[in-house]
């Protein structure tokens, strides 16, 4: 059973993140669990979908990661919610990269967005060592 978790999203693939959150991972026992990452990759803080949930699943362990392709600018207003603080002028694939994955073999991974950056995140993971029939993708 993987210990830590990494969910990878883009856009509106924040939704069934959402779900996995609010549902699995709360009967998780974070006991059972070391971490829960969620790169949340959009355009600027304006393009955040489920703010009003960040603070709930900080709550429940869970980092969100917010991942800027353009500014940050407007990303003070929610900094309290949010468990990492937003890169910008970058992918999700990218700030991934630049964080590493410690664990690989004890790491299950979620990846919901763009096939583009599912490939991308997917060949990252398996050279970092996470085994393939540990990460899942939405196609």
């Amino acid at each position: 059973v993987p210990r830590d978790i990494i969910m990878v999203a883009t856009g509106t693939g924040v939704a069934p993140m959402r779900a996995c959150i609010e549902s699995v991972l709360n009967g998780l026992r974070t006991s059972q669990r070391r971490s829960v990452k969620l790169y949340y990759g959009c355009k600027s803080p304006a393009h955040l979908a489920f703010t009003d949930r960040f603070k709930m699943w900080k709550e429940d362990g869970v980092t969100v990661l917010p991942v800027f392709s353009e500014s940050a600018d407007g990303f003070d207003a929610i900094r309290d919610v949010v468990g990492g603080e937003p890169r910008s002028g970058m992918y999700v694939q990218d700030a991934l990269k630049a964080d590493g994955v410690p664990n690989p073999k004890q790491t299950g991974v979620l990846v919901v967005g763009q096939k583009e950056m599912a490939q991308d995140v997917s060949a990252l993971l398996k050279e970092t060592g996470v085994p393939e029939d540990r990460i899942l993708f939405n196609f």
